[in-house]
């Protein structure tokens, strides 16, 4: 390609995130690059008054500068406990939509999320997640899965897609070909699916029907494949085999594929960036995701000198990812006045069917601990509490309410201790319903998310407000040989 056209339209198949806040400390970073996309996290805006101001300023800066077109806006929106923006109304998270048990409440779920984020200039939600949650000690997918069902994760997914696309919300389905049977988490090293083919190709259905529902783009894992590759280390991104020849070829993929940000340690421990861009390219990957900005500067640099031995996949990933521009319509409002409902559908009792007499009357004993979402720090227990007029204190003589997570399970609480000092204890999980399993014979409720709503919805039907409908959305215990 000539150097000129690289230099200005190369940046295009770049997926990147801001260093500091506004466009000021990112400007010769992106005079530099000019990608393609931009994808916003909670610490670049405190207020959609503020997000609103960013994009803004984005596409000026896009316009009055580079004189370009204004770059995709892309987040991280998942619902549960995943969001960059918690001030728009958002989806429980997949699993609970699961658990609800409708695919018309996971489409309504997704129109109502990709409205809000539309109406606020967002264009891409790189959602949602289509691994299916093999393990249950995966400390990175969890309640981000739909489940541990190919044919439920195909069909809430699918529908939360179409939902999505209906208010003209870019889509993303990941992370291909599953992320699921793991027990290590990317962001920090390099996980390997030793399973067979037919396994892991078994879990990718998920994908395959996502394609047909329209997704718009698909993104990869940072896990490696073994059976697949005939390769004990090769990083999903970096093989042909499963981008090319398994998921544009057998699966007829023909939407943008993009790599997961190519900055985490599953990559960044193992190869320099410059080797991740040049192998990811040539795998047949048409964008590539970065968290860091040095990262970013040395792939465009390591593809902008690659001459012939990228030109013509260079080109290919070019036209594939301007389909992301295409037109879409104007952003069209949801309302929310499902959303309660939904969440309450989600609501699962697991353990004895036991409820508290005369609760509103009583002083309860409430184990809460702190939950960080969207750079927000709160103890969702406690204002669940209080919304609902519930008398409490924390720790005391009364009957124990106990919220239950993979961090307070594992950093906080002494339950046996807890429920021991207590007449009568019930717990709250706003996390995976495997927790349960550490409290046998106590009352669990869970709404699978730490948001406020859905904690609440969990204390109201423990307080016997409603009956709990929710179905358990992955098996506690292993299924029997056959």
């Amino acid at each position: 390609m000539d150097r000129f056209v690289n230099e200005r339209t190369l940046g295009r198949i770049f997926l990147v995130s801001l260093e500091g806040q506004g466009v000021d400390a990112n400007a010769r970073f992106l005079r530099r690059m000019r990608p393609g996309a931009i994808a916003l996290f909670a610490n670049d805006f405190s207020s959609n008054c503020e997000l609103q101001t960013l994009i803004g300023d984005i596409g000026r800066f896009y316009r009055d500068e580079l004189s370009a077109e204004k770059p995709l806006i892309s987040i991280d929106q998942e619902g549960g406990r995943v969001l960059r923006n918690p001030d728009i109304a958002n989806s429980p998270g997949n699993m609970a939509l699961t658990a609800a048990g409708d695919p018309l409440l996971a489409e309504y779920a997704g129109s109502l999320m990709g409205s809000g984020l539309r109406m606020h200039g967002v264009d891409w939600d790189l959602a949602p997640v289509l691994d299916v949650n093999r393990d249950p000690l995966n400390p990175i997918i969890g309640t981000r899965s739909f489940g541990d069902d190919v044919e439920a994760v195909t069909t809430m997914g699918s529908a939360f897609i179409r939902g999505m696309r209906s208010v003209g919300c870019l889509t993303t389905a990941k992370h291909f070909p599953g992320h699921g049977a793991v027990g290590v988490d990317s962001h920090l090293d390099l996980p390997v699916d030793s399973r067979d083919s037919a396994e892991i190709m078994r879990d990718a259905l998920p994908f395959r029907a996502s394609l047909a529902a329209g997704v718009d783009s698909v993104m990869l894992s940072h896990l490696s494949y073994p059976s697949l590759t005939g390769e004990d280390l090769l990083p999903a991104p970096f093989s042909r085999r499963i981008v090319t020849d398994y998921l544009k070829r057998d699966m007829c993929c023909t939407v943008p594929v993009l790599t997961d940000s190519l900055s985490m340690g599953a990559i960044r421990k193992h190869f320099r960036p410059a080797e991740s861009a040049l192998a990811a390219v040539d795998a047949g990957v048409d964008m590539l995701a970065l968290t860091d900005r040095q990262d970013a500067l040395e792939m465009f640099d390591a593809l902008l000198h690659a001459g012939d031995r990228t030109e013509a996949r260079v080109e290919d990933a070019l036209r594939r990812v301007s389909r992301l521009y295409q037109p879409r319509g104007e952003p069209r409002h949801v309302s929310d006045e499902g959303l309660e409902s939904l969440v309450r559908r989600s609501v699962t009792r697991l353990g004895p069917d036991r409820r508290p007499d005369d609760p509103f009357s009583r002083v309860w004993s409430v184990y809460d601990f702190d939950v960080t979402v969207a750079g927000r720090t709160y103890r969702p227990l406690e204002r669940a509490m209080d919304a609902i007029g519930v008398k409490w204190t924390r720790g005391g003589d009364g009957p124990a309410i106990i919220q239950l997570s993979d961090e307070n399970i594992r950093e906080h609480l002494e339950l046996s201790e807890i429920v021991a000092s207590h007449a009568e204890s019930y717990c709250v999980g706003i996390g995976m319903p495997y927790d349960s399993l550490l409290v046998p014979g106590i009352p669990y409720y869970t709404g699978y998310s730490p948001d406020v709503m859905s904690v609440r919805a969990c204390v109201e039907s423990l307080f016997g407000l409603f009956e709990p409908e929710g179905k358990l959305p992955v098996r506690l215990q292993p299924a029997a040989a056959e």
